[in-house]
């Protein structure tokens, strides 16, 4: 087992910049509250340790959280940061909560239904390893966002992975052939 001060080190003061796999024992006994995430791709199994604020302050394209135990209100306040925000790197939030998602309440956001003339029925998910290659999120279930500067993004809700996905290209040309993006509890 690495000792709690040696992976504390790792993430507070190891700067990566493409891509950080983060695979931590599921029983640890360890919050960080401190690691700043500035990466094109972060994955985290077992992200029980992962606060609130980390959470917030995550400044990267691509992130998945598997095992997760945040609040709904903390998706919500993702949200809110990136309506309000002017920045462009997010492209996806995927999050696979410890429990089963039921419910998710976005009345507090100005969402809109699909409407097939304003974006595509499929996002792409692109990862930067060739390990998760690509893959898509049907998102004609989705509810749609649209910030201040135009950027849109879809939050979907599935039984067992909430997505927030931003449409950086609305129209993904022949994203209907990659596989599905799932995953089997």
């Amino acid at each position: 087992m690495i000792p709690v001060d040696h992976i504390r080190y790792f993430l507070e003061d190891i700067k990566t910049t493409k891509c950080l796999d983060i695979h931590l024992p599921n029983n640890l006994d360890f919050r960080l509250d401190t690691a700043r995430f500035s990466v094109d791709e972060v994955f985290i199994e077992h992200a029980q340790w992962v606060s609130r604020d980390t959470f917030l302050s995550m400044d990267c394209s691509r992130i998945t959280l598997w095992n997760e135990c945040f609040t709904q209100k903390d998706i919500q306040d993702f949200i809110s940061q990136w309506l309000t925000s002017t920045s462009t790197r997010l492209v996806w939030l995927k999050m696979i909560p410890s429990e089963r998602i039921t419910y998710f309440d976005s009345s507090m956001f100005p969402t809109k239904p699909w409407n097939p003339n304003s974006r595509g029925r499929y996002f792409k998910l692109e990862h930067c390893d060739d390990y998760n290659g690509v893959s898509k999120v049907d998102c004609s279930g989705g509810m749609d966002l649209i910030r201040s500067d135009g950027l849109m993004a879809t939050i979907v809700l599935m039984a067992y992975t909430t997505y927030f996905l931003v449409w950086h290209d609305r129209h993904h040309d022949g994203t209907e052939n990659y596989p599905d993006d799932y995953f089997y509890w």
